[in-house]
């Protein structure tokens, strides 16, 4: 099946590389049908795969490398016209009169490597839990990542709070210092380490609280780490 997608408008910080996904094994498990396609393939007169999977109705475009998602609808002529911005994404289906507009409000956004998608990065939502990578009770091992992103918007964070700190503990920040302001410009974000430092074998949670003066979502944004030690 023959899919050709072509980004009319890209925002600043929008650099790709992108993997790109079939709703019929859709992102984030699923398996792409394209990897690693250049931000550039996506310009007029736009990128062709003969990849997409039978039944395909819709494509997921992921960046691999920093921040960027878009998913465009197909109809049987398989051809889209799509805009990928920092606030508003247009997506048009060619050969039908079918469009859809998708709204990205400026703000603050969450994203944390997870081991289920092969370590690929996947969005943390307020008040969701997330699985973080295990560690043996020695407590070595690996550390859990997560990145703040402003986009479109400068973003002030307040304070970021562990909520169990017996178990937990902050490993690595960049800025090591709080207030700070991340910059909607490049690089766009900035990382936290939690690493898990386990007595025993079990199962163990944290809260993570993150305090901001985005407009988007509810401050303070919280979500829970949930890791199992076997």
């Amino acid at each position: 099946m023959n899919v050709t997608i072509t980004f009319t408008s890209v925002g600043a910080d929008i650099t790709g590389p992108f993997d790109l996904y079939s709703n019929t094994d859709p992102y984030p498990g699923g398996t792409p049908f394209e990897t690693n396609v250049s931000l550039a393939s996506f310009a007029t007169p736009g990128y062709t795969s003969t990849n997409a999977p039978a039944g395909t109705t819709e494509v997921t475009c992921v960046a691999t490398v920093g921040c960027g998602q878009v998913t465009v609808s197909c109809d049987s002529t398989t051809t889209t016209t799509t805009t990928i911005e920092e606030t508003t994404t247009t997506t048009t289906t060619e050969g039908s009169t079918t469009t859809t507009t998708t709204t990205i409000q400026p703000g603050l956004y969450i994203k944390k490597a997870d081991s289920s998608v092969g370590g690929d990065f996947i969005d943390i939502e307020h008040g969701g839990t997330y699985d973080g990578y295990p560690e043996p009770a020695s407590g070595s091992g690996q550390d859990n990542a997560f990145d703040i992103y402003a986009i479109g918007t400068d973003v002030e964070i307040t304070s970021v709070t562990i909520g169990n700190l017996t178990d937990f503990v902050e490993i690595d920040t960049f800025p090591d210092t709080l207030p700070c302001t991340i910059s909607s410009g490049s690089p766009g974000y900035v990382t936290w380490e939690i690493g898990l430092r386990p007595s025993s074998s079990g199962e163990y949670s944290t809260t993570v609280s993150i305090v901001h003066d985005a407009d988007n979502v509810e401050s303070p944004f919280v979500f829970t780490l949930h890791c199992t030690v076997s």
